[in-house]
């Protein structure tokens, strides 16, 4: 580990979307403008609603969920039919669910919430956590074309 920590840092290859721990347990380093910097670990909590079916759109969003990980941040899901006692322990969420239980999903970032009604695009959850990414990494839709590439040219 201390090698690629290494490696990476001499071909000035770390930043956003690198994951690089700090000294610090729940921090991780990443360069900025202002150079590189310790900053505490970014957090998403996701509050679903029961669900007791097959949607396509969870099976994308699990995948997007993966992706944030891999990019130093600490993912929690909760599910309303499973955990109902984390809906009412969350302030933000419990006054959010007032108006009704169409407002599940509830997303917070780092305790705010930052989307509610709809599970977030990769691209949408990228810019809510500020993750760099490359193009190809935004989307897993196969409408949208192909994403995988071919073995042989």
């Amino acid at each position: 580990m201390l090698l690629l920590i290494h490696f990476a840092a001499s071909q000035n290859i770390t930043g956003p979307g690198w994951i690089i721990p700090c000294g610090n347990p729940g921090s991780y380093r990443s360069r900025s403008n202002d150079g590189v910097k310790c900053q505490p670990m970014k957090t998403l909590a996701v509050f679903d609603p029961a669900i007791s079916f097959f949607d396509p759109a969870l099976v994308r969003f699990a995948a997007d969920l993966a992706w944030v990980e891999k990019r130093g941040v600490k993912v929690s899901r909760h599910n309303f039919g499973k955990e109902p006692q984390a809906f009412a322990a969350n302030p933000a969420v419990a006054r959010e669910m007032e108006t009704g239980m169409d407002r599940l999903p509830v997303i917070l970032v780092d305790g705010r919430i930052v989307s509610a009604g709809a599970y977030p695009s990769r691209q949408q959850l990228a810019r809510k956590l500020g993750i760099a990414w490359l193009p190809e990494e935004l989307s897993l839709d196969k409408s949208a074309g192909c994403c995988c590439k071919p073995w042989l040219s």
